[in-house]
C-alpha cells in the first residue's frame, strides 16, 4: 500500500512522503478548490483506494426543492458514473466512487473528476463553492 500511496502521492504533485498524509486519510484541495481525500481498502495487500471529495454544504441545510434537486443528482451521478452523494463524518455532503480503484493513475484521474462533479453539484443545488 505504500508504494501506491507514494506513485498517487507523485502523480498529484505531492513530494514522496506526502504518502503518509494519505494513509492518514488527510484532506488535500483539488485542481477545483473542494476539499478530498482517499480513503483507504480494508485489506492492504490488495491495495485500494476509493476517492472522497467533501461539499462545503451540510446536509442538514437541505430541504424542499434542494433536497429533491440532491436526490435526483444522487440518481444521475450513481446510474451514469458510478459516483455515490453521501455523508461525510461531520455532516457535510461528499461525492465518492462506488467501486474501490486499484491503479494509482485511475485514483488520481477519479481526483480530477471529483472536483468537476462537485464543483457540477454545487451549481445544481446553488452553493457557493467557497
Amino acid at each position: 500500500m505504500d508504494e501506491f500511496l507514494a506513485r498517487v502521492a507523485f502523480l498529484i504533485g505531492l513530494p514522496r512522503d506526502g504518502a503518509l498524509a494519505l494513509r492518514n486519510l488527510e484532506t488535500m484541495r483539488g485542481p477545483a478548490g473542494l476539499l478530498c481525500r482517499l480513503r483507504i481498502g480494508a485489506d492492504e495487500r490488495v491495495p485500494a483506494v476509493r476517492p472522497e471529495v467533501l461539499l462545503p454544504i451540510a446536509a442538514a441545510t437541505l430541504g424542499g426543492a434542494r433536497a429533491e434537486r440532491l436526490l435526483a443528482l444522487q440518481q444521475a451521478m450513481m446510474l451514469e458514473l458510478r459516483w455515490v452523494v453521501g455523508l461525510s463524518s461531520d455532516g457535510r455532503l461528499q461525492l465518492s466512487t462506488a467501486d474501490w480503484l486499484h491503479e494509482p493513475a485511475a485514483a488520481v484521474e477519479a481526483l480530477d473528476v471529483g472536483q468537476l462533479l462537485g464543483l457540477s453539484a454545487l451549481r445544481e443545488l446553488d452553493v457557493d463553492a467557497g
